[in-house]
C-alpha cells in the first residue's frame, strides 16, 4: 500500500490536479523562495509541468524548463504551456543528471524527489550547477519525526482554520484516491530537518525548512 500511495501523489502531480489545497500550499511556499523577475528556473521531474507552468506565469520575466525522463508527460507539458499561451517555458526529455546543460539559477521540484534513488547524489550534482547564491527548492512529502510533528502543531494552533483547511484537502485526496489508512512510502523516511541537514554536507551554506499545517508536508530550501 505504501507504493500504491507514492504511484498516487505521482499521479496527481502528473494529471496536474491541484483542486487540493496542500498542492497549492506547495506551489505557493516554492514561489515565495524566488526572489527575482529575471532568472532561469529548471524544474527537475516536471510530470506534466504543473510547477513550471506555475511559475513562469507567475514570474513572465523568467526563463523556465521543465524536464522529466517519461516523454509522454514532456508532450503533456508542452501541449499545456502552448494552450496557456506561455513562451518562457520550456520542457525536454532528460534525467535530474542533465543539470549542467541548463545552468539555472533556481532548481525546483514538487512532489517527485521522494521517487528519485540515490538522493544525495542528486543533491550534489544540483549543488554543483548552481551558480553562487543559487537556490534548490524542495516541496514534498516526508515523514516527520515526533519533534518536527510538535513544531508543526505548534503552527496549526497559531493558524487553526488554514490547518482545518489543509486537513480537509488531505482528506479528500486520500478518499478520492481510496488510500485512507496508508502509510508513508518507504523509500522516503526522513524528516525534513534531515534533508535540510543533507543540503548542508553537499555545500548550501543556507539552508532553511518552510513547515506546512501538515506535517507531513514542507519545502526545503537550500542557497549556494
Amino acid at each position: 500500500m505504501a507504493i500504491a500511495k507514492a504511484q498516487a501523489m505521482k499521479e496527481c502531480k502528473d494529471h496536474g490536479s491541484s483542486k487540493y489545497l496542500f498542492h497549492d500550499g506547495m506551489f505557493k511556499a516554492v514561489a515565495r523562495q524566488i526572489d527575482r523577475e529575471r532568472v532561469k528556473i529548471l524544474d527537475i521531474s516536471t510530470g506534466n509541468g504543473e510547477l513550471a507552468l506555475r511559475l513562469a506565469k507567475e514570474f513572465p520575466a523568467a526563463r523556465v524548463m521543465g524536464i522529466d525522463a517519461s516523454d509522454r508527460l514532456v508532450g503533456e507539458a508542452r501541449k499545456r504551456a502552448q494552450r496557456a499561451g506561455l513562451a518562457n517555458v520550456q520542457f525536454a526529455s532528460s534525467s535530474s543528471t542533465g543539470l549542467k546543460l541548463h545552468k539555472p539559477d533556481v532548481v525546483v521540484s514538487h512532489a517527485a524527489f521522494h521517487h528519485m534513488k540515490n538522493k544525495n547524489k542528486i543533491i550534489g550534482e544540483i549543488y554543483r550547477s548552481l551558480p553562487k547564491n543559487g537556490k534548490l527548492v524542495i516541496a514534498d512529502w516526508f515523514k516527520p519525526s515526533k519533534e518536527y510533528v510538535k513544531d508543526v502543531e505548534k503552527l496549526r494552533t497559531i493558524y487553526p482554520n488554514s490547518a482545518g483547511e489543509f486537513d480537509r484537502s488531505w482528506r479528500d485526496f486520500l478518499r478520492d484516491s481510496g488510500l485512507e489508512g496508508v502509510k508513508l512510502p518507504s523509500g522516503y523516511p526522513i524528516c525534513p530537518n534531515e534533508l535540510s541537514d543533507a543540503l548542508k554536507k553537499a555545500g548550501f551554506k543556507k539552508h532553511k525548512v518552510v513547515k506546512l499545517p501538515i506535517a507531513d508536508f514542507a519545502v526545503v530550501v537550500g542557497i549556494k
